[in-house]
């Protein structure tokens, strides 16, 4: 059996793990329900409209594309660092679970834990929305 067999377990098959080491991805269908991302979008647009319990002051909220200080109705790419940290309650939310217990099985042998967190939003119609090609750095 494999997928997301309970609402907080995922199995890999061995093909997956395979593809991921072999080619560095692989795909990993239905991880989360249409509920859940709805759930996650609803806080995530509670930090771009910087509700209350959701704001993320200074340089940790800003368009990741321009100087600081440009105003927010001319950002292009909105950038609010550390989610999890600015509102708790976020912290361990189903992706987070889920992301865990994928990882565990790629790697079985490494001790892993979330660094860092961070919504990076692409306003639509904005033709400066360019978020260059990266890779993350190992340590």
């Amino acid at each position: 059996m494999s997928g997301r067999i309970a609402p907080d377990n995922y199995i890999l098959t061995p093909e997956q793990i395979d593809k991921f080491h072999k080619e560095g991805f692989t795909h990993l269908p239905n991880v989360l329900t249409e509920e859940e991302v709805k759930s996650i979008e609803k806080v995530f647009d509670s930090f771009l409209k910087q509700e209350p319990g959701f704001i993320v002051p200074g340089k940790d909220f800003c368009d990741m594309s321009k100087p600081f200080g440009i105003p927010q109705d001319e950002w292009s790419i909105v950038n609010c660092m550390l989610p999890t940290t600015y509102h708790p309650e976020f912290k361990n939310n189903i992706f987070e679970k889920l992301t865990s217990i994928i990882v565990k099985q790629i790697h079985p042998d490494i001790a892993m834990a979330k660094d860092y967190d961070q919504l990076l939003n692409k306003w639509p119609g904005k033709e400066d929305a360019v978020f260059a090609w990266h890779q993350g750095e190992e340590c």
